[in-house]
């Protein structure tokens, strides 16, 4: 007879352990469908907020020496500052891209050594045809209107060009 309580118990307690993994296994599967909602979710913020025109973008002006200089100085101060901006930096064209005309450099016109070697790098969007078909010399001053995709002491700035003045 003690056997079969021995039995018993034994049945009792795998039974409250399969339920424990099966509740364990419910919250989990809960959760990973929770995590996908979100990022779904914010992914579909994210690309429907990438539509927003120039217009409706607020373009800060920057000394482009103030940007080198406090790339020089610190860079992660630089980063912090200066990544994802919008800015509108006026600068002398330091180089073009003879081949597809996607980019141009720009120079902040610094005398000082250290200063003169930030390169701000402006992309263009080959959607944006009017930006491309533009012929710039080096030695033009421009203005552009862009975001700042990268801020780092080995490449400068790197921006996306919306508008060049």
């Amino acid at each position: 007879m003690a056997k079969k309580q021995t039995k018993k118990t034994k049945t009792k307690t795998d039974t409250i352990s399969n339920i424990i993994l099966g509740v364990a296994i419910v919250i989990f599967l809960a959760a990973a469908v929770l995590l996908v909602v979100h990022l779904v979710s914010n992914n579909q913020s994210t690309s429907s907020g990438s539509s927003v025109s120039a217009e409706e973008i607020s373009y800060e002006q920057v000394d482009m020496t103030d940007m080198a200089k406090t790339l020089v100085k610190k860079e992660s101060k630089a980063q912090k500052k200066y990544d994802d901006a919008y800015v509108e930096l006026t600068g002398i064209v330091a180089e073009t891209d003879a081949n597809s005309n996607n980019y141009l450099i720009l120079s902040c016109g610094s005398e000082e050594e250290d200063l003169a070697e930030v390169q701000f790098v402006c992309y263009f969007s080959p959607a944006e045809e009017s930006l491309t078909e533009a012929t710039y010399e080096v030695g033009d001053t421009v203005t552009v209107l862009g975001q700042v995709i990268y801020v780092g002491s080995d490449y400068g700035y790197n921006l996306t060009v919306t508008e060049i003045q």
